[in-house]
């Protein structure tokens, strides 16, 4: 056995023959205690919140509810009900403020991941897996619907694939992201305003060139509603390229936004004049169009609400 003692110099030494007996560590004092590196690994921060993209989606949602579970039946409020065709009520804006919303989110998605060290094929993995996730639930949802099994688009599986394909898009520069958008609602509108169907044009709701591929080609496979991602994943671009510059801690945000708000307001005044809003200036003008939506079924051209059935219809009925 051995015994510690100190020697002369204060260090402990070993003495043989004696017990061995444990010698408590020094416990450190509060200066040390304040200097001293902590052993435990740094847990990784959370990035801060978005808290106007959070207030505006929860509204989102309230209104969602409320136009889905109003009960005042002739009293009802005209904006929370869904206009007629070619008209626009606060009602019409939930899902495109919802695939708005969608995008929006996306760039700090992205910047989560990129901290997170996934890129590459994981990154793709986790993407593929989100949209199927959705498109299932959604699928699960319309089959409960409809007491049928079905994979056919409704609003779940559109949100699923709009921002499958928005994130697919997301890493490319802002010009790029803005004329991919563009050129897919313009493609989509000059779709409807100009595609044959037995007649030209979009004649009523249901009644123009997306509705006649629905009913021709989709709605057979159970796709109906599938060209409608076309619209809707432009929408879901439009949010990416307004919350990027926010993600980013632009000094400049609010200019740019400003920008694309201008920019998008002058597109869609233009379309209104070069293509027609849905409603003209006058209400002799309002009735005849109202009378040619109703009566027209072939022939002719109607495509005054063209850009408005791009933006706010999902072409599912």
């Amino acid at each position: 056995m051995t015994e510690l003692q100190s020697s002369s110099a204060g260090i402990p030494v070993a003495v043989p023959g004696a017990q061995q007996v444990a010698v408590p560590k020094k416990l450190p004092g509060p200066e040390e205690t304040a200097t001293q590196t902590p052993t435990l690994l740094p847990r990784a921060g959370h990035a801060p919140r978005l808290t106007a993209l959070d207030a505006w989606r929860g509204t989102t949602v309230m209104l969602m509810l409320l136009v889905n579970n109003v009960a005042l039946g002739e009293h009802t409020p005209a904006q929370l009900t869904h206009a007629e065709f070619g008209g626009l009520t606060l009602t019409d804006m939930v899902f495109p403020w919802f695939l708005f919303c969608a995008g929006a989110a996306l760039p700090y998605s992205q910047a989560a991941m990129e901290r997170a060290g996934i890129s590459g094929q994981p990154f793709y993995r986790r993407l593929i897996q989100r949209a199927v996730t959705l498109y299932l639930v959604g699928a699960f949802v319309t089959s409960a619907t409809e007491h049928r099994l079905t994979l056919g688009l409704g609003v779940l599986q559109l949100i699923a694939l709009s921002t499958f394909f928005g994130a697919l898009l997301a890493h490319l520069r802002s010009t790029l992201q803005l004329g991919v958008a563009a050129t897919l609602l313009l493609g989509y509108a000059g779709f409807l305003a100009f595609g044959a169907h037995g007649g030209v044009g979009i004649i009523s709701q249901t009644v123009n060139a997306v509705q006649a591929i629905n009913d021709a080609v989709l709605s057979r496979v159970g796709l109906r509603g599938l060209l409608s991602v076309i619209p809707t994943t432009a929408l879901v671009i439009f949010g990416s390229l307004a919350a990027r510059p926010l993600q980013r801690k632009d000094p400049q945000a609010w200019q740019k936004l400003l920008a694309l708000g201008g920019l998008r307001c002058g597109a869609g005044h233009g379309l209104e004049k070069h293509v027609g809003a849905g409603k003209q200036s006058g209400p002799r003008d309002q009735r005849a169009q109202a009378s040619e939506w109703r009566g027209r079924r072939t022939g002719g051209r109607q495509r005054a609400p063209a850009f408005c059935h791009a933006l706010g219809h999902s072409g599912l009925d």
